[in-house]
C-alpha cells in the first residue's frame, strides 16, 4: 500500500500530542505515514492512543499492545501510522566517533577509539573481537552504563549522550540488557529478580508478579520462582537474566555474551 509522506515532527514533547492530533484531523481518511521523534520526553501510551482513536480506526488498545503498557512512557518513538489500521515502532542506533578512555594511577588506557556504526531497525547486530578489544565497553556505551569520553550515541535521531536523571531512566526502560556475569540480586528470589524493573517503574505487585511468572515460563524456570540465584546453575541464572531483560517490553536488547 502506498503511503503519503506527511513529514517529521521534532518537538520538545509539550505540544507533541496536539501536533499529531492536528495532522490527523487535517488528513483524515488518507493513508498516512507519520514519523514522530520526541526529545526524550515521556508520553503515556494510553494518551497517545486516545489521539489516534479520535480520528482513525486504530484503537487505544492497539497502541498499548504494540509493546507498551497503558501508562508506560514512549521514549523518542519513531511511529508509523498506516491508513489508521497499523502501528509500528522503529528504532535506529547510531554511534558517531565514539571513544572511551580509562585512567588508572595516571596511566590512560583507550578501550574504544573513534568508533562509528549504524544499526538499523530490526537488525540482529553482532560485535566480534578478541578478549579485551572493548566489546563490552561498546555495548555499555549504548545504554550509557559507560559514558563515552568523546563522540555521541544517537537513538532514533535523538542524541542521548548527555542524558541524566529522568531522561536517562526513560531511555534505559526501553533497552533491555543481558549481562555476561548475570548481575542478579543474591537476596532476591528468582521472581523478584525478574520483576525488579517493574517494581522500579511502580507497577502493581500482582501485575508484575503475573508478568514475571509469564517470563519465567518463557525461559523454562517457572518452577524455580521462589528459589534464590545461589540455588541455580550458571545456565539457569543466565535465563533469569534474560527474563529480566524482557520485563519492560524493550524495543532494543543488548546482550553481552549472553550465551557464553
Amino acid at each position: 500500500e502506498q503511503l503519503a509522506q506527511v513529514g517529521t515532527i521534532y518537538d520538545s514533547g509539550r505540544h507533541l500530542l496536539s501536533l499529531v492530533e492536528e495532522l490527523l484531523e487535517s488528513r483524515e481518511g488518507e493513508n498516512l505515514r507519520i514519523d514522530v521523534t520526541g526529545a526524550g520526553v515521556g508520553i503515556p501510551a494510553a494518551q497517545l492512543g486516545a489521539v489516534f482513536e479520535k480520528f482513525t480506526q486504530l484503537k487505544t488498545a492497539d497502541v498499548v499492545t504494540a509493546g507498551l503498557a497503558p501508562q508506560e512512557s514512549v521514549f523518542a518513538p519513531s511511529l508509523a501510522l498506516t491508513g489508521g489500521y497499523g502501528l509500528e515502532w522503529r528504532v535506529m542506533i547510531q554511534l558517531k566517533n565514539l571513544s572511551k578512555t580509562y585512567s588508572t594511577r595516571g596511566v590512560e588506557h583507550t578501550a574504544l577509539e573513534d568508533v562509528s556504526l549504524t544499526i538499523e531497525d530490526g537488525d540482529i547486530f553482532g560485535i566480534i573481537g578478541i578478549s579485551g578489544a572493548g566489546k563490552s565497553t561498546l555495548v555499555r556505551c549504548i545504554n550509557l552504563l559507560e559514558k563515552p569520553t568523546s563522540g555521541s550515541v544517537v537513538i532514533d535521531g535523538v542524541d542521548v549522550t548527555a542524558f541524566e536523571g529522568r531522561q536517562l531512566s526513560d531511555l534505559r526502560a526501553t533497552i533491555g540488557m543481558i549481562f555476561q556475569d548475570f548481575n542478579l540480586f543474591a537476596q532476591r528470589t528468582v521472581l523478584e529478580n525478574v520483576t525488579f524493573p517493574l517494581e522500579i517503574r511502580g507497577d502493581d505487585r500482582a501485575d508484575r508478579e503475573r508478568h514475571g511468572m509469564e517470563l519465567l515460563d518463557l525461559v523454562g524456570l517457572s518452577a524455580k520462582a521462589k528459589q534464590y540465584p545461589s540455588q541455580l546453575s550458571g545456565g539457569q541464572q543466565q535465563r533469569v537474566s534474560i527474563a529480566r531483560a524482557l520485563a519492560n517490553h524493550p524495543r532494543v536488547i543488548l546482550c553481552d555474551e549472553a550465551t557464553s
